[in-house]
């Protein structure tokens, strides 16, 4: 891995009888010794806008919005292109 590089935080979650007992706190932790020993940087993640309880998880944690924008868009599964469509 490049020294310096960003990782994406994929999930990280706690049961709900767990919430609130520091148990997402200490699997941070311990994912930032490991990515740290790794000799990497940055960690990114996606949080939902409205999912306002794990926005202010991750901002007690450090994190904040970044300088990037993520763009999406929908596919249709159930459509397949005619043929000779580019």
């Amino acid at each position: 891995m490049t020294r310096g590089a960003a990782v994406a935080v994929d999930a990280i979650g706690a049961a709900q009888s767990f919430r609130g007992q520091h148990v997402g706190k200490a699997m941070l932790r311990q994912l930032r010794d490991n990515v740290s020993a790794l000799q990497i940087s940055t960690l990114r993640t996606e949080v939902d806008w409205s999912d306002a309880g794990l926005l202010a998880f991750f901002r007690s944690e450090g994190f904040s919005p970044s300088p990037r924008l993520y763009l999406e868009t929908s596919v249709d599964f159930c459509s397949p292109r005619p043929a000779g469509d580019a």
